[in-house]
């Protein structure tokens, strides 16, 4: 049981590795193949449109109003949150939980 604990682990870092390289591709894509900065709205569907805002806090900017310490705070809870994760996932015996904990953590870290 203990070397399939490891490969589920393995999996769910590669699911955390694949949805970390999705977020960043997608915001290099957005900040340079669209140039959303300069273009501010690009208009996708005719009830869609994307718009460039920056949000230097985290849901609804929450956090904003920290300032400066806004960033290393962020930066501490997710990185214990990651920790968190990394726990749950070398003790987890499903692949899908092991994808599920995966996914959340490269989210979280991008």
């Amino acid at each position: 049981m203990r070397h399939r604990t490891g490969l589920w682990a393995w999996l769910g870092l590669l699911a955390a590795a694949l949805i970390l390289a999705a977020d960043q591709v997608s915001k290099w894509y957005v900040l340079n193949g669209l140039n959303l900065p300069l273009r501010g709205r690009v208009r996708v569907l005719p009830v869609l449109d994307l718009a460039m805002v920056w949000n230097r806090g985290v849901t609804f900017g929450m956090l904003n109003g920290l300032g400066a310490w806004s960033g290393p705070v962020i930066a501490v809870v997710a990185l214990a949150i990651v920790a968190g994760l990394a726990l749950w996932l070398r003790r987890t015996t499903s692949a899908l939980v092991a994808v599920a904990i995966g996914a959340v953590a490269g989210g979280a870290v991008g």
